[in-house]
This record gives C-alpha cells, structure tokens and sequence, in this order.
C-alpha cells in the first residue's frame, strides 16, 4: 500500500494544468484541470483547487482569497482521474495560475498527498477552450 502511495505522489501522470484562459466563451476566467492516478485499490480521491495571483510588489504568486474549491473525484481503483473548475474574475485580475493539493484517502485517513502548481504540456486535459488548451498561467488584463 505504502509503495502505490509513494509511486502516485511522484507519478509524471499526477499535474495540473490552466485549462480555459479569458476566452469568448469564459470571459474574465480562468479554468483549471488536474489529474491523479488511483492507487490499485479502492481509495478516495480528493483535489482542492487554488487560485494564486501574481503580486505587483512581489513579483511572487500569493493565494487569492474565496478562489479555492475543494473536488471529490470518488472512490475509484484504477485508472487516471481528471476534473476541474472554473473561477470568474473581473477585468485586470492580471497574472494568475493555480495550485492543486491531492489526496488519496481510505476512509477518513489520508494515504498519501501531493500538490502540484499548473504548468503547460497536457494535452490530454479534457474541456479546454480552446480543445487541448494547457498553459502554466493567465493573465486576465
């Protein structure tokens, strides 16, 4: 159990991605994607969702308050597992990307976690806009 943890936690499959940037269709939002492998066995899945802003003084990403949202993905075996949320900004939020914490769960107890900040690269992530659309960040200006 202890080694199907470990190998999820550092899998390549385990990333998130900006999936929908401030487009015709999502103005003023920005969509995030993740995706987890399961374990083998029947555990629960678990990502939260953070948005992070970029900070004019700072140059750094901080986390944005109230864009946060917690998904459950279920409980599944085997397999990758995607989902994902949108958040609406308004016009001029600037620079944004977004932090995923994953959890595999066996009941109430934590397994294992990971977290991942988005980058580009994965097409695979599904509901892009446009289709198989994956950056690192948004900027919403």
């Amino acid at each position: 159990m202890l080694a199907a943890v470990r190998t999820a936690e550092r899998s390549r499959y385990l990333w998130a991605t900006v999936n929908v940037c401030n487009t015709k269709r999502h103005p003023d939002a920005i969509g995030i994607r993740a995706q987890m492998p399961a374990l083998g066995f029947a555990t629960t899945l678990e990502m939260d969702f953070q948005v992070d802003q970029r900070s004019a003084q700072s140059a750094s990403f901080r986390p944005v308050s109230g864009a946060k949202r917690a998904v459950s993905v279920g409980s599944v075996k085997r397999g990758l597992q995607q989902d994902g949320v949108t958040f609406q900004f308004p016009a001029n939020a600037g620079a944004l990307r977004g932090t995923v914490k994953f959890e595999w769960k066996l009941g109430h107890r934590v397994l294992g976690h990971s977290s991942r900040v988005t980058t580009r690269g994965h097409p695979s992530a599904n509901f892009g806009d446009p289709p198989r659309f994956s950056a690192s960040g948004c900027v919403i200006g």
